[in-house]
């Protein structure tokens, strides 16, 4: 009997229905409400407050929340120079988190795809090439969504460092 989906195939539609899933959990359970309650409490531990508001756009970023809450409230908690820097270290390290995520869940099945079509092959080539400056660029539209893109940008070939760097540079659009 032959299967409809190969096990490359399958992992890539599971792992987007993971990200489907962790995007309606995260409105279900009314994610914005609780990330205003969550900077109110964040306000409150002194000393720790930078890194749990760290860890908590980590995890923003990872489970396709906007962060569009935190990024406004850090300048309220923090101040507008450390929300600024507390908010592109989160962001910079949340995308990043994504980015593994997308390129080890999804790579093996991307990898086959663009090696069997030259247009695709083309494409992921010059983003390997030019990875660092197509992602700043695409960091500063805003027809591109932060949240999935750092998902998406781990399918393609750009370097990690490279990706990190422009993601950092460009994060005044976050």
């Amino acid at each position: 009997m032959k299967y409809l989906l190969d096990s490359s195939q399958a992992k890539a539609i599971g792992g987007g229905a993971v990200i489907v899933a962790l995007v309606a959990i995260a409105y279900l359970l009314e994610a914005p409400g609780h990330l205003q309650n969550a900077l109110t409490w964040v306000d409150g531990l002194g000393i720790w407050a930078p890194v749990v508001f760290v860890a908590m756009y980590i995890a923003v970023c990872v489970l396709v929340i906007p962060g569009s809450i935190l990024t406004l409230g850090a300048g309220a908690v923090f101040g507008v120079l450390r929300g600024t820097l507390y908010t592109a270290v989160g962001a910079t390290l949340g995308a990043t988190a994504a980015f593994l995520l997308g390129r080890t869940l999804l790579r093996d099945w991307v990898k086959r795809k663009v090696e069997a079509s030259p247009k695709l092959a083309a494409v992921d080539e010059a983003v390997e090439r030019e990875g660092g400056r197509l992602v700043f660029l695409l960091r500063l539209s805003p027809l591109v969504p932060f949240s999935i893109s750092n998902y998406v940008y781990g399918l393609t070939g750009v370097r990690t460092l490279h990706y990190v760097i422009a993601s950092f540079v460009a994060r005044g659009r976050r």
